[in-house]
């Protein structure tokens, strides 16, 4: 790992670390009877290649599935490692895991393809496990864990953009995750203007660059599983949508 490389992880890890205390445990100390149904939380990290791109885009999806357990006792490092391993497993063939053809992966490896440079992140950091599968987080649960908090008042994941700088954002999260988008950038009570923009099946990207007001693109789409059964075509369209509109990052 580079410098600039480690530096940033070190800042991003202590941030997760800092909302998990702040605002994970709180939430369990008050609702102790759903920690055991609860995954790890999602820590990611940025890669070399990530750090020495001129194009960085970020990709953030609903929640990692399977991501173990809520435990105390595990590694906290070990966590924030597994991510950018997987991530280079499935864009490099680096490191010992299994090639993933999910569209999901599809999605980053034609990204990476076209001169992209993404890190991965997720909308939800935890999931829940129901008979012994990822389940999404409760709507009380995802407004807890995306909530804006401390002294400046930003979630986790505004928190986390302003470390790694992306010079796009697209979340492949589809409607169904409006509430956790708008929790994470204090929208669910001043604006409605989320709802409008919508993915929907005859327009599965919106540009809410103007709503969200970073200074960069941001692009709201279904996840590409959505897209898994429709025509090529359909998905071509959709990808190169999506690339028309952070062109120039």
């Amino acid at each position: 790992m580079n410098e600039k490389s480690s530096i940033i992880n070190n800042e991003l890890l202590g941030i997760q670390l800092k909302w998990k205390n702040e605002v994970v445990k709180c939430f369990l100390e008050n609702h102790k009877e759903q920690q055991s149904e609860l995954s790890h939380p999602f820590y990611f990290r940025v890669s070399d290649k990530y750090t020495s791109s001129e194009k960085k885009i970020m990709i953030v999806g609903q929640e990692t599935k399977n991501w173990g357990k809520y435990s105390e006792e595990v590694e906290k490092d070990y966590l924030q490692n597994c991510s950018v391993e997987y991530l280079e497993s499935q864009l490099e063939k680096k490191n010992n895991y299994k090639y993933n053809r999910s569209p999901f992966w599809g999605f980053f490896r034609k990204l990476d393809a076209c001169g992209y440079t993404p890190c991965w992140n997720n909308i939800d950091k935890l999931h829940r496990y129901k008979n012994g599968k990822t389940e999404p987080l409760t709507e009380e649960q995802k407004e807890a864990f995306c909530a804006q908090y401390g002294e400046d008042k930003k979630s986790l994941l505004q928190r986390e953009i302003d470390i790694v700088e992306p010079g796009a954002i697209v979340f492949v999260i589809g409607p169904k995750y409006q509430c956790s988008l708008e929790y994470s950038f204090g929208l669910h009570s001043v604006s409605n203007e989320l709802f409008k923009l919508k993915p929907t099946p005859s327009c599965p990207c919106r540009d809410i660059s103007h709503v969200i007001n970073i200074g960069i693109p941001v692009i709201w789409s279904y996840h590409p599983n959505f897209l898994r059964f429709r025509k090529e075509k359909t998905r071509d369209s959709w990808f190169n949508m999506i690339c028309n509109k952070i062109t120039g990052i």
